[in-house]
């Protein structure tokens, strides 16, 4: 009997991992950090204070347009919203789909001072990690499946979230789940939110740190 079954998740992951495509995927990432890096500070210089997301929006719905997604739109409640299609399913398709999604609004009120500071391969900037760093990764990862020409077999749904901090109570995702088309069609959810281990956050001072590499 062999150790590892060819329907484990394991197998199924390294399946996944050594198709030419993926490997595309990956080699677009390594190769464009200034590129992310250049989107997410040009994301963080506008403001998105929670209710007041609107112009990060509509620079976000521009980029989705730019980057080649599908059906963008922002939605009644704000998000920011594209579609990924899926090979072999008609654009009317009514199945699950997966969802990618990072919040557009920040805990920075709209009189906080954004001016971006590069530092070498570092990001100073109110709000740079969170949520910065999720949205520039999110963009990142539409261009690098465009790039790569990677068949899926169902719709990637990609969202910039609004009303995710505090009393935003996660309104955006909340109407997504409930009251939007895709409410009892998500499949599966990725939230990008922050910079993980490669970021240096000081609360007290508003200030974030991230670094793409």
């Amino acid at each position: 009997m062999p150790l590892l079954s060819r329907n484990t998740p394991f197998s199924r992951v390294t399946d996944i991992a050594a198709r030419r495509p993926v490997h595309g995927a990956f080699t677009w990432l390594h190769a464009n950090p200034k590129k992310i890096m250049d989107w997410q500070a040009e994301c963080v210089s506008i403001p998105a204070p929670l209710h007041g997301e609107q112009q990060r929006a509509e620079w976000f719905s521009r980029q989705f347009t730019a980057a080649g997604l599908s059906h963008v739109e922002i939605d009644a409640i704000g998000n920011v919203i594209g579609i990924l299609p899926a090979a072999g399913l008609p654009p009317e398709s009514t199945g699950p789909v997966v969802m990618l999604s990072a919040h557009l609004d920040t805990v920075f009120p709209i009189e906080t001072t954004l001016k971006p500071i590069q530092e070498g391969d570092r990001l100073l900037a109110p709000g740079a990690c969170d949520n910065g760093a999720g949205l520039a990764g999110l963009l990142a990862i539409v261009h690098a499946l465009i790039h790569a020409r990677i068949e899926i077999p169902v719709p990637v749904v990609f969202v910039c979230n609004v009303g995710e901090e505090g009393e935003g109570d996660l309104r955006g995702v909340r109407h997504l789940y409930h009251r939007s088309s895709l409410a009892g069609r998500i499949a599966a959810h990725i939230v990008l939110d922050g910079a993980g281990g490669r970021s240096e956050e000081r609360r007290g001072g508003k200030e974030c740190r991230s670094r793409w590499s």
